[in-house]
């Protein structure tokens, strides 16, 4: 069925109805929308995929009401297991920027921040950001659904889904795109320098720094060498990364979009710096790009940094696929290593287990 806007007036939140048909006992549904009020041509693309539990145990019968004098019908109630994925198809006005300005703005700067569903039982289900392609794309975990009349000719499901969009009009994304690629792209009336060890050098402007950080502010405050000198030595980041972590000053977003190593260490430079908005997004990508091939391998980069919820994150993959991870390379590693974690996992595996294991002798 089409999806239908409803008008709630929470400015950049969007919510819309879509009554998902289910024809068969599993399949996938799609359907192609524009959000209502967006200046830009952003186009999406929302697909359900659902599978019913086909144990009949799993299948109550409801008790008839009675309203009046009429008996409403008794229904059946199944069990559908559901998957939720939002893609957005295109981002026509960037397209459109010119190659120096599209240097200073990123594709992704244009798109939309949270995006959640609701379902016919008021579960609020977050999508989260899918990482498998270069295309925004967030997606549900797989969840369960009841659904009246699951036995009858067609069954239907009504989401609401609400879409968070980035709170920037026209008017503020150009004022920002031509702002960093007159002073930062072009490297105009720079007052300072960073210098790298790969010899690089890369300009930039002391007021704005000092804006945006406060170590920035204290480095070009007091009577120190950089102040005089007008140029900085950094060591201990990358120039790459440290123009990641320029751009994001001057933007607020970093040029390219972030990946589990770029996350990793523009904490580090963003810790290093008190940028805290920075430090924040790197750690929300972190989080939510945590699957099996990658768990171990955060998880022991957040032990190591001291971050318990991107560690806590990790660990619970880790023993929601022991069987799997505990057959890997990163497992061997993580045992000789890193003992200490690798005790810590084990004990919450072993938990986990016995846990279960007393669910399963309730129920026989």
């Amino acid at each position: 069925m089409p999806i239908e806007f409803v008008d709630r007036n929470k400015g950049n939140l969007h919510c819309a109805k879509w009554r998902v048909d289910f024809n068969s006992a599993n399949g996938e549904i799609s359907e192609q929308f524009q959000l209502p009020g967006c200046k830009s041509n952003i186009h999406f693309d929302v697909s359900c995929t659902y599978n019913k539990i086909n144990d009949p145990t799993k299948n109550r019968i409801q008790p008839a009401f009675v309203f009046g004098s009429q008996t409403a019908v008794p229904e059946v109630t199944g069990k559908y297991v559901i998957e939720l994925s939002l893609k957005q198809l295109n981002v026509s006005h960037v397209a459109s920027l010119s190659s120096a300005k599209r240097d200073s703005v990123s594709d992704y700067y244009l798109q939309h921040c949270n995006v959640w569903i609701v379902t016919n039982e008021n579960a609020k289900i977050a999508l989260k950001r899918s990482f498998d392609t270069s295309d925004w794309h967030v997606k549900s975990e797989k969840f369960q659904v009841n659904i009246q009349n699951a036995q009858a000719a067609h069954s239907s499901l009504t989401f609401e889904m609400w879409i968070e969009s980035k709170s920037f009009g026209q008017g503020e994304i150009k004022a920002l795109t031509h702002m960093a690629d007159y002073l930062f792209v072009r490297q105009t009336h720079c007052d300072v320098h960073f210098t790298f060890e790969d010899g690089q050098q890369i300009g930039a402007h002391v007021h704005i720094l000092s804006a945006r950080s406060a170590v920035f502010a204290a480095m070009f405050t007091h009577d120190m060498q950089e102040t005089k000198t007008g140029k900085v030595v950094v060591k201990d980041i990358k120039s790459d990364i440290f123009k990641e972590l320029l751009h994001y000053i001057y933007m607020g977003r970093t040029k390219s979009p972030l990946t589990d190593d770029t996350a990793q260490q523009l904490f580090l430079a963003a810790d290093k710096y008190d940028i805290a908005d920075l430090r924040n997004e790197c750690v929300d990508h972190l989080i939510s790009s945590i699957k099996l091939k990658n768990a171990i391998n955060i998880m022991i980069w957040a032990h190591l940094h001291a971050l318990d919820n991107v560690k806590k994150a990790a660990l619970d993959i880790v023993v929601r696929n022991a069987k799997e991870i505990c057959l890997t390379e990163e497992w061997e590693r993580l045992a000789n290593d890193y003992p200490d974690l690798n005790v810590l996992a084990t004990r919450c595996i072993i938990n986990s287990a016995q846990f279960n294991f007393g669910d399963l002798t309730k129920i026989n």
